[in-house]
């Protein structure tokens, strides 16, 4: 499969996903109207990405717009379905020190045309913490077997924990790997957002069934 071919697989399932959330968008609550803004944003973003790397060969700039962006909608949606999170306001003292360290990392670290892998690390390692304290609070309210696959929380902080999760042990492999063996590493990643996606889409659906009966 040829790097357009894949662009535009992952792209329209991310495309599907978005659409999918939008059909029911009125009816959703507000944590999951953040996702759902958040899939929007990525839906655009990644087209601004793939033609700017086409036409300009970089679309690392992309990606230090992408990643405070991605950090505020995240961190919202934990701020809304997390009650400690929403009493404290903890989502957005998360998303404030996100977005501010990523300005920070891009002024002093890592400029505009290199890959700002340090905010995203940062947003990653904040996002499986807030998933994992969501799965803590689900586990501790006794909220198991199938109560546990009908959460959306617990679902959507699944597929969360496996998009961050994934994608960080990619890096981490990336740093230590012979050259040959790069495009099975860009596979997986190219993988983990196929299922990221879907299993985003998956969820809207139920969603929409689920209110519409």
């Amino acid at each position: 499969m040829d790097v357009n071919t894949e662009f535009y697989t992952y792209w329209t399932v991310l495309l599907i996903a978005f659409l999918i959330s939008i059909a029911s968008f009125r009816r959703l609550g507000l944590p999951l109207k953040f996702i759902s803004l958040l899939l929007g944003y990525d839906v655009l973003s990644e087209m601004v990405a793939h033609l700017a790397a086409v036409r300009y060969h970089n679309n690392m700039p992309i990606y230090h717009i992408s990643v405070p962006v991605t950090a505020l909608f995240t961190s919202l949606y934990y701020n809304y379905s997390v009650p400690a999170f929403r009493r404290y306001h903890i989502g957005w003292v998360v998303a404030a020190i996100s977005i501010v360290a990523s300005v920070l990392n891009t002024a002093l670290l890592q400029p505009l045309d290199t890959f700002n892998n340090n905010a995203m690390l940062l947003i990653g390692c904040n996002t499986v913490g807030m998933a994992l304290f969501t799965f803590c609070k689900i586990f501790l309210a006794g909220n198991l077997g199938l109560a546990l696959w009908r959460n959306v929380h617990f679902l959507v902080s699944l597929v969360l924990l496996f998009y961050w999760s994934g994608t960080m042990a990619t890096w981490f492999v990336l740093s230590d790997i012979e050259e040959e063996n790069v495009p099975w590493v860009f596979l997986v990643v190219w993988l983990v957002n196929i299922f990221t996606y879907s299993g985003m889409g998956t969820i809207f659906l139920m969603q929409s069934k689920k209110r519409s009966k």
